[in-house]
């Protein structure tokens, strides 16, 4: 009888911390103003897992943007 080896599963790199504010978006100490900039900073850094993380008195528009952005670029959001 053939024995398989174990299946060894990596656990995923826990999701990198953004902040979005009404004039920046903080990842990895680094501000950028806009969305394109954000996904831009991310495929750079290589980053395929981010958490969101909104301050409170953000416009809603804004939220949306980075949202549909980082989606339509393939990485996950948390």
């Amino acid at each position: 009888m053939n024995k398989l080896p174990p299946a060894w599963t990596a656990s995923p790199a826990p999701p990198t911390l953004v902040v979005v504010g009404q004039d920046r978006i903080e990842v990895l100490g680094t501000n950028v103003s806009t969305a394109e900039e954000l996904v831009k900073l991310l495929f750079e850094q290589k980053i395929e897992r981010i958490d969101l993380q909104v301050e409170s008195s953000i416009d809603y528009e804004r939220v949306g943007k980075v949202i549909y952005s980082v989606a339509r670029s393939g990485v996950l959001i948390a």
